[in-house]
């Protein structure tokens, strides 16, 4: 909504929970060639030769031609919705200019499992041409750190860089506020509570913490649970309201950038701001992408 032209005025706010459309290493925009290209995959894996044939198709035939034609379902700059990428509107100052809040949780891609040397040789794949940068960056010796960082590299590649971007792009280009944040609250499972060695949060776990909904994940909830959930129901409330996480007897939540080092608010047995400690790992990215900002 903040690079379409058509939602201009229509909406004030905006909050970015896990992912944006800023990494070439993760999800991608298409053209509308191509993703025209891909319908056409599909329908001819369907049997359809008429658009009426393809709306008469059950969702289960729909689904079963989908993979056999091996789609995958990304954004698309169509030229009317989005005429440009996300990443070109806000380089140019053309976003949508509204308040932003957007974060990630602490371990989005939690169940990797590699060796050391798997880990080692997707790391030097992933960044071919900069392997010694990278293993400086994310180290590992031994095979409990090669799980560790490949949960934290397969992280930042898929969800972590595209929502940072996107901060730091309307950060640099647009004028409302951003404020970033990390959730790292861990719920227990029907199976027991949290192990020791548990990596953090896990891909879309932060959405029953804003919805009030944790009764409902059939686990354990604790009151350190609780204590987040409604601490991040009042800052959301907050910052649909007025732009503004911050509101009476909430812990301070500074705009990110305000202050160096730049803050973020962690969520975890409540929240807390605190110093980032990733900027490195974001600027070494960004700059094998190609397209780097000065930061």
């Amino acid at each position: 909504l903040m690079a379409s032209p058509l939602a201009r005025s229509l909406f004030h706010r905006a909050i970015g929970q896990s992912g944006a459309q800023f990494n070439d290493r993760g999800n991608h925009m298409i053209s509308l060639d191509d993703a025209e290209a891909q319908g056409g995959r599909i329908a001819v894996a369907a049997g359809a030769e008429s658009l009426a044939e393809l709306r008469a198709a059950t969702p289960g035939a729909l689904v079963a031609a989908a993979k056999k034609a091996r789609a995958r379902f990304n954004p698309v700059v169509d030229g009317h919705v989005l005429p440009e990428t996300p990443d070109a509107a806000f380089r140019a100052g053309r976003q949508n200019d509204v308040p932003l809040m957007a974060g990630w949780t602490s371990a989005e891609t939690k169940w990797i499992r590699q060796s050391l040397s798997e880990f080692q040789a997707e790391r030097d794949r992933l960044f071919a041409g900069h392997e010694q940068q990278a293993a400086r960056l994310y180290p590992a010796a031994s095979v409990a750190e090669a799980q560790r960082m490949a949960i934290t590299m397969a992280s930042d590649t898929w969800i972590v860089f595209g929502t940072w971007k996107w901060m730091e792009l309307q950060r640099k280009t647009g004028k409302s506020p951003v404020y970033r944040y990390l959730f790292d609250q861990v719920m227990a499972t029907p199976e027991g509570p949290v192990p020791a060695d548990d990596p953090g949060a896990a891909h879309a776990t932060d959405i029953p913490f804003v919805f009030h909904a944790l009764d409902y994940m059939g686990a354990p909830v604790s009151e350190s649970d609780r204590a987040t959930a409604d601490l991040m129901i009042d800052y959301w409330a907050e910052f649909a309201r007025d732009g503004d996480p911050n509101g009476p007897g909430l812990p301070a939540w500074p705009a990110y950038g305000s202050e160096k080092p730049y803050h973020i608010m962690r969520f975890k047995n409540g929240g807390a701001a605190e110093p980032e400690s990733d900027r490195g790992r974001m600027k070494f990215i960004d700059s094998v992408n190609g397209r780097p900002l000065d930061h």
